[in-house]
């Protein structure tokens, strides 16, 4: 169902609000950090599918359907590229209570940042923009990205701001990536799993060095580029020819 921009720019600021109110609720009324962090998570996933029957109305794609297993082979080869970038790349560096957090902060985000950035607002986005062609398709991708790290900003309470400021930035890069992956596969779930993954990563591994995060960006830009080809995507969509 098409949506107005406003409504979808809406749509993400109240849950962003969301996630801040019940990030603290569970905090306050949950001691056990485990059992807040996935109530909180939990939570939040069912109050985006409670909006999203009365708002958004969107049908998330979960399962891939349509698409040639050929068609599949690039976006799947490139995720499992990134994953081993990501591995090798971090040092092993934790303790029981560090991956006890990592855990809570690696699944819960990665379902539920997944299932609201890109099954909703990235869907809703194109739905709305897709009759403008490719460039409709990489403005839903833009958006939505921009949305996904905007939502990131309430995380300045916790962190400076310069470090809040690089992690929108590098937000909006994985995000392009991660919406590039769902186009391509039509479905969340690949992205769930790289989402996971890099929590998991960041949260509970030390990066080996700064110049090694810059060629890990720097990936994630070219591969996205390459999914977002305009050959595949106007063929995907079946778009005219004409850009």
């Amino acid at each position: 169902m098409k949506k107005s921009l406003s409504s979808i720019i809406g749509f993400s600021i109240v849950q962003t609000i969301l996630i801040l109110v019940i990030a603290i609720l569970c905090i306050i009324l949950i001691p056990n950090e485990f059992m807040s962090v996935a109530t909180r998570y939990i939570v939040l996933i069912g109050i985006a599918m409670i909006l999203n029957h009365f708002w958004l109305k969107q049908q998330v794609p979960v399962f891939s359907s349509g698409i040639a297993v050929k068609d599949l082979l690039a976006p799947y080869t490139f995720e499992l590229i990134l994953i081993l970038f990501i591995c090798y790349g971090f040092e092993y560096n934790y303790n029981e209570g560090q991956l006890i957090n990592a855990i809570c902060f690696s699944i819960g985000p990665g379902i539920y940042e997944e299932y609201v950035f890109r099954g909703l607002i990235l869907k809703a986005l194109i739905n709305r923009f897709r009759n403008a062609n490719y460039w409709g398709i990489i403005s839903a991708v833009i958006i939505s990205s921009i949305l996904f790290g905007g939502m990131h900003l309430i995380n300045i309470i916790g962190q400076p701001v310069l470090a809040t400021i690089l992690q929108v930035i590098t937000a909006i890069i994985i995000g392009i990536f991660l919406a590039a992956i769902c186009i391509r596969t039509k479905s969340i779930i690949p992205g769930m799993i790289i989402h996971i993954v890099s929590n998991f990563v960041q949260s509970s591994l030390i990066s080996s060095s700064n110049w090694f995060e810059i060629l890990y960006y720097g990936l994630v830009i070219v591969l996205s580029v390459i999914l977002l080809r305009p050959a595949k995507i106007k063929a995907l969509f079946k778009l005219s020819t004409n850009i």
